[in-house]
């Protein structure tokens, strides 16, 4: 006799029309994450330029984006079960536009002096 699934189980199952949604929501996620990693390759020359420094130092850029993404993984893995795979993404969306306002707020000037 078959066991109806409880409450806790019901959720997207992959012959869902919302599952294949989700799903797919998530692989344009992923690939946007790792697209904005990458994406600064091109003004690597640029940034070498601007800040007066060889391309192995502008190239740290890359280095320190992928070391911080790998050191934040699994903290980051626990806390979504914890919290939430929803909450946690929210969270982490609230944390980027702070700091992203905080960095458009100092100016400028920071990046430059912290490059040399």
């Amino acid at each position: 006799m078959p066991v109806d699934p409880s409450p806790a189980l019901a959720g997207l199952r992959p012959h869902d029309r919302q599952y294949r949604r989700a799903l797919l929501a998530l692989v344009a996620t992923g690939m946007a994450a790792f697209a904005m990693v990458y994406v600064v390759q091109p003004l690597l020359p640029l940034v070498s330029a601007e800040l007066d420094v060889n391309a192995t130092r502008a190239s740290l850029l890359v280095s320190v984006l992928t070391l911080a993404i790998a050191v934040a993984v699994l903290p980051l893995a626990r806390l979504s079960e914890r919290l939430g795979r929803g909450r946690t993404m929210v969270l982490g969306l609230g944390a980027a536009v702070v700091l992203l306002g905080l960095a458009a707020v100092v100016g400028a000037g920071l990046p430059r002096r912290a490059g040399r």
